[in-house]
């Protein structure tokens, strides 16, 4: 059984890989649950991933991904990592950006 406290809070669900349905099946389980949810996904999917150099394409990761973990703090929500490509742009304690 989840805490109430947890339960209640919304959930931010990040996806940043191209043409993840990830974030959808995510959001559609939790709003089933009754939770409030908030998709964070990488737009345009594989066809505007396909016109980014690596460069681009990490800084609108990251821009992604900070957004969510902003919108996170700034509503007490949870935050939902639905790929591997947005977990790496999380960062956890005693890892640093040159480590990513």
């Amino acid at each position: 059984m989840v805490p109430t406290q947890i339960a209640t809070r919304p959930v931010h669900v990040v996806a940043a890989e191209e043409g993840s349905d990830r974030v959808l099946e995510m959001t559609d389980v939790l709003h089933a649950d009754g939770r409030t949810v908030k998709a964070h996904a990488f737009a345009g999917g594989p066809a505007r991933a396909g016109e980014l150099d690596e460069r681009e394409r990490l800084r609108e990761e990251l821009a992604l991904t900070s957004g969510a973990v902003r919108a996170a703090l700034a509503d007490n929500g949870l935050l939902l990592l639905a790929d591997g490509r947005a977990s790496l742009a999380v960062p956890w304690p005693g890892r640093t950006r040159r480590s990513i």
